[in-house]
């Protein structure tokens, strides 16, 4: 067996040991990596049985050889006798062309995969040291690309990145199946053939042992990630401002990993940076790019990481004793109380549920009358959860703001009747990261 079908049977092995998998996809260019790639999973698959294997093109149309490349997809993959897909994307032309080729490709690719999928990409060692470069000269850092990881519903691996170029073209050319070559790859005024045509090759004159040393030392900052990863891995969605670093740099580098671990990645240094300021003012607010909605807050000392809210249910909605309500933040139940629990009432029947509207008040049981306002924001309620949260009504007076206080008069005894109590339970606290 060759190296290069060695290598990806053991991490696809790897990968079905702990995810299902039924089907894998090939990002396929018709170039030479993607071909090796499709290849191998055609030697290592198919004899096997049991897995289907798909071609997946993405037609940038940004190449007058495009439908060309196209239809050698398709034969390619007729010829290997796999399953073709193809996908077409528009591709904005202002900024940066790479960029947002890239952008378009990988969100076919996320279009395309089912749960059980896995998306397998040929980019090999001399893609991953030009990754690093490229991130280097940039300031965004020296992560290389990663190895795999959560793409749409299902998965992407990329199994070759220890492998050069030259096992890729030894493999494919023995086959004897052809591959296109794109011709701006040879354009030197895009940023990444600039750096493969002129710049490494200098490099590696003075430094043979340049490629090495650049994996080296990424896998090192992978390494420390990683690292910083395990440690937060049990932070919960809701975290105290204090658990951060004191240095800034490293409370940039935390709330990244903190993020990381919740699948967001794509916000930028400076948005890290802006949030980090309005933090010192008391409040504020990181809006999550590619999370369906997903937001940070910062508030009252502590970090909120928040999903959007739940649908709510149509209020008024009658609530009974030994049922729950599942809200826009969080769910709400009535359960049964001894008399002296705290904030413990008679039960009368079922309550209403409704959410607060503008002057309305409780009468407390010391006396006080206090506005619905007043009490969300003594007890840390975050701004943006109060219009939505569960308020108790019999009667139509107000008898209990959950969790937080209760109407005079709610605690008086009655015998014979039962007690019960309004329990709130928020997303926040009942989840482990998003």
């Amino acid at each position: 067996m060759h190296a290069l079908e060695q290598t990806l049977q053991h991490e696809l092995s790897t990968l079905k040991a702990h995810a299902p998998l039924r089907r894998v996809m090939v990002a396929f260019s018709g170039g030479l990596d993607s071909t090796a790639l499709l290849l191998a999973c055609r030697q290592v698959l198919q004899p096997a049985g049991g897995m289907r294997i798909a071609a997946l093109h993405v037609h940038h149309g940004l190449q007058p050889e495009a439908d060309h490349w196209l239809d050698h997809c398709r034969a390619t993959a007729a010829q290997l006798q796999v399953d073709f897909v193809a996908a077409q994307v528009q591709v904005a032309a202002e900024g940066n062309l790479e960029a947002n080729a890239r952008r378009a490709r990988y969100r076919a690719f996320r279009q395309q995969l089912q749960s059980t999928d896995c998306l397998v990409l040929g980019h090999h060692r001399q893609d991953q040291v030009e990754t690093v470069l490229m991130r280097l000269f940039s300031g965004r850092g020296l992560l290389p690309m990663r190895h795999s990881g959560r793409l749409g519903d299902g998965r992407f691996l990329r199994p070759l990145l220890d492998l050069p170029r030259s096992l890729l073209e030894d493999y494919v050319t023995r086959a004897g199946v052809r591959w296109v070559e794109d011709p701006s790859n040879r354009q030197e005024h895009l940023q990444r053939n600039f750096l493969r045509r002129q710049i490494v090759p200098r490099l590696q004159q003075h430094w043979p042992g340049l490629s090495g040393a650049v994996l080296r030392v990424a896998g090192h900052a992978a390494a420390t990630e990683d690292a910083l990863a395990h440690a937060l891995r049990h932070q919960p969605d809701r975290v105290a401002v204090s658990e951060l670093p004191a240095a800034a740099d490293a409370q940039r580098v935390w709330l990244r990993a903190y993020l990381a671990q919740r699948g967001c990645r794509r916000s930028s240094d400076a948005a890290l940076d802006e949030f980090l300021r309005q933090l010192q003012g008391g409040s504020a607010l990181l809006e999550l790019p590619g999370t369906a909605g997903h937001q940070l807050h910062g508030y009252a000392a502590h970090l909120y990481f928040e999903p959007p809210p739940g649908p709510a249910p149509a209020y008024p909605h009658s609530l009974a004793l030994g049922e729950s309500l599942q809200c826009a933040y969080g769910a709400l139940s009535l359960e049964p109380a001894a008399p002296q629990a705290p904030l413990a009432s008679v039960y009368e029947g079922p309550l209403c549920v409704d959410v607060r509207r503008p002057g309305l008040r409780l009468q407390r049981q010391d006396g006080k009358s206090t506005s619905v306002k007043q009490l969300l924001q003594q007890a840390a309620m975050p701004p943006w959860r109060r219009s939505a949260y569960p308020l108790l009504f019999s009667n139509g007076r107000l008898l209990c703001v959950p969790e937080i206080a209760l109407a005079a008069g709610a605690a008086a005894d009655a015998p014979g009747k039962p007690w019960c109590r309004a329990r709130w339970l928020n997303r926040a606290d009942s989840t482990n990261g998003g």
